[in-house]
């Protein structure tokens, strides 16, 4: 029987993989307290989308309508400001690519990398699908000479295999339709997915972690 453990699936591309991560980063040493591991798993939201049947907002107009509030609300809720950079969307398989050489050669590495990219395509609008503007952001965390073998890496045939394998097995096995995706497994040989960046009331529940769940409270 193995642990209490979140598999949590996420692209840079996802405004809510944001939020979520930023959360999850925040609350790592609480979680590792109540013995709940975390593992990173880099996937290309694209695919996930295409192979699932979704549509992102752009394509669909009143999903799109509501995502400028409900993007003002989880600004509020978490914290975090992002701008929607006039680029986007952006082809994404550059930073994830690298992303899956980074867990396996740099992990140690993973969460200072991810908050380099998301900060930086989120809060200051860079386009990570530019290698030289992406360069210049894993240089915030590696060396020169690291970033270029990161960048190298990424197109070579196996990461490139690797991160199709993460996606593909993220829709096709764990039923996932976008991104962030969570895998979360109890302790006790049970396992749920949730997704989005506000379900955590019902993953802390079902992981059996002690929680305050929102209510609302009488006029003073």
């Amino acid at each position: 029987m193995t642990g209490k453990k979140i598999d949590f699936y996420l692209d840079v591309v996802s405004l809510y993989s944001y939020f979520a991560f930023f959360y999850l980063l925040e609350h790592k040493e609480l979680l590792a307290s109540h013995g709940v591991e975390m593992e990173y798993h880099p996937v290309f939201l694209g695919g996930i989308m295409q192979s699932s049947g979704n549509q992102p907002p752009w394509k669909l107009p009143a999903r799109g309508a509501y995502y400028n509030f409900d993007g003002k609300r989880a600004m509020k809720a978490f914290g975090r400001k992002y701008k929607v950079a006039s680029f986007f969307p952006l082809n994404s398989l550059l930073a994830q690519r690298s992303m899956v050489y980074i867990k396996s050669h740099h992990p140690d590495q993973i969460e200072a990398t991810y908050t380099a990219l998301f900060n930086a395509l989120w809060e200051r609008e860079v386009d990570l699908s530019e290698p030289e503007l992406f360069s210049e952001v894993l240089r915030e965390v590696f060396s020169a000479s690291d970033a270029e073998a990161i960048i190298a890496a990424a197109k070579t045939d196996e990461i490139k295999t690797r991160l199709n394998n993460n996606t593909t097995h993220a829709w096709k096995d764990l039923g996932a339709y976008g991104a962030p995706w969570f895998w979360v497994s109890d302790g006790k040989g049970k396992e749920e997915p949730f997704f989005g960046s506000d379900r955590w009331a019902y993953m802390w529940d079902f992981l059996g972690l002690p929680y305050e769940p929102v209510k609302l409270l009488p006029k003073l």
